[in-house]
């Protein structure tokens, strides 16, 4: 059977839409699956993802599991694929051989989102 890298689409809840790339406020995240993010495994669950300081190139995203644990991870700002669906704000989860992994966070209403960066 050949292997396959199958991109996951995670519902987010609302987030304000904003004019700029920036992340304003928090987004909530239920991850389907165990999931990779600067090195860090995140078990399946509940997340709050916030921007903790934005350079307008890259952006230092914390994210945080209601038990407390916290992982603080590099993302680059890249543009929208076109004809990209941008009405929800989604986090895509890319399957590697050893699990899934955090590929990337777009944001509703924004032509811009974050990707991880390893």
């Amino acid at each position: 059977m050949k292997k396959t890298i199958l991109g996951t689409v995670v519902c987010l809840g609302g987030l304000m839409g904003t004019a700029s790339a920036q992340m304003n406020g928090e987004l909530e995240v239920n991850l389907p699956y165990d999931a990779t993010v600067g090195g860090v495994t995140l078990p399946a669950g509940q997340y709050t993802i916030r921007d903790l300081k934005d350079d307008g190139a890259s952006s230092v995203l914390e994210i945080s599991a209601q038990n407390g644990q916290t992982v603080t991870a590099m993302a680059t700002e890249v543009v929208a694929p076109k004809h990209s669906d941008s009405s929800d704000s989604k986090v895509v989860l890319k399957q590697t051989e050893n699990g899934y992994e955090i590929k990337s966070i777009w944001l509703a209403g924004q032509e811009i989102g974050f990707e991880f960066l390893k």
